[in-house]
């Protein structure tokens, strides 16, 4: 018989698995994923799996303007924060799509980070000192690296409220 428990605390997740109480944690905080990659635990990573930002391009005048995306992707170091916050088990994406996916378009050029582009992006598309949104995330997602995505953020003068809701 197979039984899922839900254990939403972090740390009695770990201690419950090491304990030999679980037989496996789903989606575990990178905190606890790299104390147990680094005691010789075997991880499974999900293919695909993303943190994502969503932008409602329909309704919003500022997210409407491409270069305002564009601008936000440039002014995020996705290499920093997988291999900060993320503790090197994130690895950074650059379409919807995995690059081993065979939907990944390889003529589609990487838009890595670059402050001085998003700063030009953000000018070009009539935002020079920037804006404020905010922003909506599920109280279970990985808040480190929502934080980190905000600090980037705010270095090209876009500032992101961050609400967690459930």
């Amino acid at each position: 018989d197979m039984q899922i428990n839900s254990v939403q605390n972090a740390m009695t997740q770990m201690m419950t698995f090491k304990a030999g109480q679980a037989n496996a944690i789903y989606d575990a905080v990178p905190t606890t994923a790299a104390q147990l990659r680094d005691a010789g635990y075997t991880l499974k990573i999900s293919p695909g799996a993303m943190y994502t930002l969503a932008f409602d391009s329909k309704n919003s005048e500022i997210f409407a303007k491409a270069k305002v995306r564009q601008a936000i992707e440039y002014a995020i170091d996705k290499e920093a924060i997988c291999d900060g916050p993320g503790l090197g088990l994130y690895k950074p994406a650059y379409q919807i799509v995995t690059s081993d996916s065979p939907d990944y378009n390889q003529s589609c050029p990487p838009r890595k980070y670059n402050p001085q582009i998003a700063k030009k992006l953000l000018t070009e598309a009539g935002y020079p000192n920037g804006f404020s949104f905010r922003g909506f995330f599920q109280d279970n997602t990985w808040k480190d690296g929502v934080v980190a995505v905000q600090s980037y953020l705010e270095k090209v003068g876009i500032k992101m409220e961050i609400n967690y809701v459930n």
